[in-house]
């Protein structure tokens, strides 16, 4: 059985745009971050701490994993994913926030757990295993998961 999700690629699209979208970092460390993986037995670790953050991650093969941690700052992340075996949590702490994860098709989790500020989140993940575990605490919130 075939599950086609007809938003996957505007879904990713937005995720990415809306990460993107807080602009260039004003001070300190202008960190970024932008990999693809496409291959059999990917995994990914990152961690930013201080001052301009980004991140994107984006895999494909077949045993995904991701992990984002950021700390203070202007935050912000994405992750992708389409392969089968599926993780990805991303974890930020204060400032500007925004998380992202979409995932297709198999194992399936996410995760994402804000701390404090402008927070935002989401999780789109369609066929097969699915899970999703999002914590947020202090000030704007908001939450956004679809599965399917």
């Amino acid at each position: 059985m075939t599950i086609t999700f007809p938003l996957k690629s505007a879904a990713l699209s937005a995720l990415i745009a809306a990460t993107l979208a807080a602009g260039p970092a004003a001070a300190g460390e202008r960190s970024r971050l932008n990999v693809m993986q496409i291959g059999a037995r990917n995994s990914i670790g990152v961690e930013q701490e201080g001052a301009g953050h980004r991140a994107t991650v984006f895999q494909r093969g077949e045993g995904q994993l991701a992990m984002l941690t950021q700390d203070g700052n202007f935050n912000r992340a994405v992750v992708g994913q389409t392969g089968k075996r599926h993780d990805a949590f991303t974890r930020q702490k204060g400032r500007g926030n925004i998380a992202g994860i979409a995932q297709f098709g198999r194992g399936h989790k996410a995760a994402i757990d804000q701390k404090g500020r402008r927070n935002a989140a989401a999780v789109i993940q369609a066929g097969d295993g699915k899970t999703a575990d999002i914590t947020q605490r202090g000030h704007d919130n908001v939450i956004v998961v679809i599965q399917n």
